[in-house]
């Protein structure tokens, strides 16, 4: 039994543990692969329009949604309009290989933001409960007792103000930084983050991959890219 105690502890000092996940792309026939700021990032060129790609951080938590920073170049003399429905992601590594993955709209964030902040407030409310039953009876003394109820309540107030706060902060957020649907002018630049359903791995230390269809003014730009783990 020790034998194999040790054996499993010697297998995992050398291979590490995983610490995170990285993206890289495999640029292709009319592509570039670039360096911006640090990060892997791959340019497309077409005729109308061009489309930049890199990872919006540097490394990501294990299982996370691709969060990907996409630029547009109307390069016409026309206006072209990128609308998220004409974007298609697709897993390409695995036992998942060509299922697709969803790509989250604006929309779909904020759902799930407005989702959270009702889920937070039922907790806090909860918590409020708690705090304000125990303050009530955490003396005989009727002075300490109420003095005890007014400290929960600010505490209550201030949890409940945090939260509303952050929640606020969240949609500002989301609203200034997610991409979404939108017509580009000749010669305009837009872009914004993207955010993609994580594709299926057979375990952490595993690498994944997927394909990345942007279509705008009719052109398809079309990226292939990994998640790579990182291992300590």
């Amino acid at each position: 039994m020790s034998k194999k105690i040790s054996a499993v502890a010697l297998a995992i000092l050398l291979g590490g543990c995983v610490t995170g996940q990285t993206t890289s792309f495999r640029a292709g026939a009319g592509q570039i692969a670039l360096v911006r700021d640090g990060r892997p990032s791959v340019a497309s060129d077409k005729a109308k329009t061009s489309v930049v790609l890199a990872p919006s951080a540097r490394q990501a938590p294990v299982g996370a949604r691709p969060s990907l920073v996409v630029a547009i170049q109307n390069r016409s003399a026309q206006p072209v309009t990128f609308r998220l429905a004409g974007v298609r992601a697709e897993q390409r590594s695995g036992e998942a290989d060509g299922r697709s993955l969803k790509v989250f709209t604006y929309e779909d964030l904020v759902a799930e933001e407005q989702a959270r902040q009702v889920a937070a407030a039922i907790l806090v409310g909860v918590a409020a409960g708690a705090n304000a039953a125990a303050a009530s009876h955490s003396s005989r003394n009727p002075y300490v007792s109420a003095w005890n109820q007014h400290v929960a309540t600010r505490e209550n107030t201030e949890m409940m103000s945090s939260v509303a706060a952050q929640g606020s902060l969240n949609l500002a957020t989301l609203e200034k930084t997610i991409i979404k649907d939108n017509t580009l002018m000749p010669g305009e630049w837009y872009g914004g983050v993207m955010q993609i359903e994580p594709p299926a791995t057979s375990g952490p230390e595993q690498s994944s991959a997927y394909s990345l269809d942007i279509e705008v003014g009719g052109e398809h730009h079309v990226f292939e890219v990994t998640q790579n783990p990182i291992k300590s």
